[in-house]
């Protein structure tokens, strides 16, 4: 018996819009500032939110999507593949586009992006989402702003191979992973101790966003709703808090952002 296709999710859609509104502004800032001082003038960018935190609101966005939208795979043979498969179509093209587009741009015009000098190894790993570092030291994808989708990426790896127990088992397996990576970069900080690149990319703790955001699906998933005014004032809370995130530098980004 074929499974009703997942619903839509409106206020989703307005949160991502809102998490790409403060991506946009925090680069435009960013450029604006610079063009600022290059040309002598002053320029104060806007300090009243965190505007990268969008890449984390993104994130915790990412795993209750993902989990939301996979409900009819839970539990299938071959679920893993499937889903892989169909995030690849997704991602993979307009990435590979972008990241060829501007390596040529670095061809034509050399110096104009960067040092380079990174070689051929480095340029594969930009096309194969394994992080790598730059020749200034960087871990960084060709196209810089491709480093959330190296995160992105492993999520769906995980989160595949994670698909076929069930709904339950599968989201409690990449809350596991993730934590378990978390707990290693954590450990591995704290000795000296100096991990492989990949790994010491993937155990960052902004990986455990993904994993409250496939918490939250599957709280939904198993009937939780909150009442309208309830969720309001969550609403308000967060905004508040992530406003005075910076006042708490001590919190780790997956917390005070994510």
């Amino acid at each position: 018996m074929s499974q009703a296709r997942p619903t839509s999710l409106p206020l989703i859609q307005v949160l991502r819009a809102l998490a790409a509104v403060m991506v946009v502004a925090g680069h435009a800032q960013f450029e604006v500032a610079g063009l600022a001082a290059r040309a002598g003038l002053p320029f104060a960018p806007a300090a009243w939110l965190p505007w990268p935190a969008g890449v984390d609101v993104f994130f915790v966005i990412s795993g209750f999507i993902i989990v939301h939208a996979a409900a009819p795979l839970h539990g299938r043979p071959g679920a893993g593949r499937v889903f892989l498969a169909h995030r690849i179509a997704r991602v993979v093209p307009l990435y590979w586009l972008a990241t060829t587009l501007y390596l040529a741009l670095a061809w034509l015009r050399p110096g104009l992006l960067g040092s380079g000098g990174e070689g051929t190894g480095y340029l594969a790993a930009s096309y194969l989402f394994w992080p790598t570092a730059r020749a200034d030291g960087t871990v960084q994808p060709l196209y810089s702003l491709g480093w959330t989708l190296n995160y992105e990426m492993a999520f769906y790896v995980v989160f595949a191979l994670v698909l076929p127990w069930g709904r339950r088992p599968a989201v409690a397996g990449v809350a596991a992973i993730f934590t378990g990576l978390a707990l290693l970069g954590g450990l591995a900080a704290r000795g000296g101790a100096a991990l492989p690149v990949p790994l010491a990319f993937w155990s960052d703790p902004i990986v455990l966003e993904f994993a409250c955001g496939a918490g939250l699906a599957l709280a939904r998933q198993e009937g939780l709703r909150l009442p309208a005014l309830l969720r309001l004032a969550l609403a308000g809370a967060g905004l508040a808090l992530l406003s005075l995130a910076g006042e708490v530098p001590s919190l780790p980004r997956c917390l005070a952002w994510g």
